[in-house]
């Protein structure tokens, strides 16, 4: 969690379907910072300063720190998204390591929050940070691109511009490869 938390600050990069590439294991750029295969170098802060990231950029960067994969997705042995919100649930749906969200429990910290892709606004994906009673009042850490703060920040889910639509968890995001 003090790699996610050392992101605090890092501007928002949006990632535009029509306008951008997807992502690819040859490039180890912003918005998604997915590196490359057995590459455990991480973009100096300077770096990741001037070009930002998306949310699933911040989460990308904590796993490669932890030296934990990132899933690519497939159609017909071609690769359609590397290190994406759909190729994080679609990999985590199949690994049968998602659970619905229950807003009223408490989850432990560096449990990811999901909400699959969608066409109108890519998903979203964030990490709890600091542990209430419940989901609702537990802080999250994320890269926010709405809202006045375009940054990686920490907020209250129930504060967050985001809030209550993720659909899905994973509780052991930061130690299961």
């Amino acid at each position: 969690m003090d790699y996610a938390i050392s992101l605090i600050g890092i501007s928002y990069s949006f990632f535009n379907e029509k306008e951008h590439e997807p992502p690819s294991r040859d490039k180890d750029e912003a918005p998604f910072w997915i590196g490359s295969p057995g590459a455990h170098l991480l973009p100096p802060r300077d770096t990741l300063e001037k070009s930002g990231m998306c949310c699933v950029g911040m989460i990308n960067l904590v796993r490669r720190y932890l030296n934990l994969s990132i899933p690519e997705c497939y159609d017909n042995n071609n690769i359609l998204c590397v290190g994406g919100t759909f190729a994080w649930f679609k990999y985590l749906k199949t690994q049968e390591r998602l659970e619905k969200i229950d807003y009223t429990i408490s989850y432990p910290q560096g449990t990811l929050l999901l909400q699959d892709y969608n066409p109108q606004d890519q998903g979203h994906v964030a990490l709890v940070c600091d542990i209430y009673d419940t989901l609702s009042q537990s802080k999250i850490i994320h890269s926010q691109g709405i809202g006045e703060k375009k940054c990686v920040m920490i907020e209250t889910l129930a504060d967050s511009e985001k809030g209550f639509r993720y659909t899905h968890c994973c509780r052991d995001f930061l130690t299961v490869d």
